[in-house]
């Protein structure tokens, strides 16, 4: 089996049995998370998609002995009930979870970007690592000024059109190219809808900001439709 397949669905597979998962209904409030926090997916191609919710009422502590016994069969030492519970979800579904405290949160932002060449990054296990360009990075806004970030986002952009080019030149059409034009445009419309908001709610610049980045989206997203048709 893979080492990328879901956890339960190994465990099910070796037992022939059919994996059932739990009806996901959590309780859901009335206020909208875009107003408590916003997610920007700066890679799409490393990270087509990414969610958030807000859970309040939250108390760190030990969790349930329960709990504690079933990650230990399976070797994950418990850490406290909010990680213990992301690792819990993740071995019985497949899905990576992340549990950041909203308070602590700068930006009040969650973005997931591509790491920067040499980035440090300190580990739950108190060690650190240094990160190599390729590599996924689930982040808040601490550490670049906006016109750090925007510099970093206009870098990849280029990045990535040079290499939708290069498959439209080759000899052999790329596979990705039609995903990357998906993702590309998927992007540019949840920019448009952000502009939306922002324009409906006054704040012009902010809007205007938002359209930009929409149509430098959708530029991307053009050129790789136009490498793929290239092929065709």
């Amino acid at each position: 089996m893979s080492e990328k397949s879901p956890g339960g669905a190994n465990f099910a597979g070796l037992l022939e049995r059919n994996l059932k998962l739990p009806a996901a209904a959590p309780k859901v409030g009335a206020t909208k998370v875009e107003t408590l926090t916003q997610v920007a997916v700066e890679c799409p191609e490393l990270c087509p998609r990414y969610t958030a919710r807000v859970i309040r009422g939250v108390k760190v502590g030990p969790s349930p002995a329960w709990l504690q016994k079933r990650l230990a069969t399976i070797g994950q030492p418990s850490v406290n009930n909010v990680v213990d519970i992301t690792n819990y979800v993740l071995m019985e579904t497949g899905q990576p979870l992340h549990a950041f405290d909203l308070a602590k949160l700068h930006g009040r932002k969650i973005i997931v970007r591509e790491a920067r060449s040499g980035e440090k990054f300190a580990a739950i296990n108190h060690k650190s690592y240094a990160l190599e360009s390729g590599m996924c990075v689930i982040a808040d806004a601490i550490g670049m000024t906006p016109r750090e970030r925007g510099a970093e986002l206009e870098r990849r952009l280029r990045a990535v059109e040079k290499k939708v080019r290069e498959a439209g030149d080759a000899d052999q059409p790329d596979p990705q190219a039609q995903a990357r034009a998906e993702q590309f445009i998927a992007r540019a419309e949840q920019f448009e809808k952000q502009a939306a908001k922002a324009e409906a709610a006054g704040r012009a610049k902010e809007a205007d900001e938002a359209r930009a980045s929409a149509a430098q989206w959708r530029d991307w997203a053009q050129t790789a439709t136009r490498a793929v048709a290239k092929k065709r």
